[in-house]
């Protein structure tokens, strides 16, 4: 799937007027390819359109139902509307005590974020965006609900982990979601 969003970079800073569009962030969530586009002049693209509204205002024609993703948020000053990577440690739990851990997890931790604080976070995640979320922890495949948690970053988010693989019997589910290569040593 490809996402576009639009952006005023420029919103507070210049004669850019709050519904005017001077970039395009495309993102192809299969490949984690992300580009962005510097338009000669802005555009004028109002707040609400429809999204086969807004796809034929940017390219002139409408792609294939669901292969395109246009969203429009309203301008933040001198910046993007939202993040492109969110970094999201679902847990605190590993089984190893590294030295070199950032977050502090290890042996004998327990804390983890509940499923419904995650599946909040994706809806906005989603809405915003956001097109790049990488899930690491602790050791994300000791959170209990983990394969629930990556279906929920699935569509349309380039969704890598971070972790040290201590996987098990998570190993399986990962290859066949293509979140993980088939090594062989």
């Amino acid at each position: 799937m490809k996402i576009v969003r639009l952006e005023n970079t420029s919103f507070g800073f210049s004669s850019l007027r709050e519904e005017e569009v001077d970039k395009l962030v495309e993102f192809d969530s299969d490949s984690g390819v992300l580009k962005v586009h510097t338009l000669q002049s802005p555009q004028r693209i109002p707040f609400g359109l429809a999204q086969s509204d807004l796809i034929g205002q940017l390219v002139g024609s409408k792609p294939h139902e669901g292969s395109v993703r246009v969203i429009h948020n309203s301008p933040v000053s001198n910046a993007y509307s939202a993040p492109f990577k969110i970094y999201l440690d679902i847990t605190l739990a590993c089984s190893l005590q590294c030295p070199f851990c950032l977050s502090g997890a290890g042996r004998g931790q327990k804390v983890s974020l509940s499923v419904m604080i995650i599946e909040k976070l994706a809806a906005e995640i989603q809405k915003l965006g956001v097109m790049y979320v990488k899930i690491g922890g602790g050791d994300p495949f000791l959170h209990p609900d983990f394969e629930t948690i990556i279906n929920l970053f699935r569509s349309g988010i380039f969704t890598p982990l971070s972790a040290i693989l201590t996987l098990g019997e998570s190993a399986p589910f990962l290859v066949f979601r293509g979140l993980l290569p088939i090594c062989h040593f």
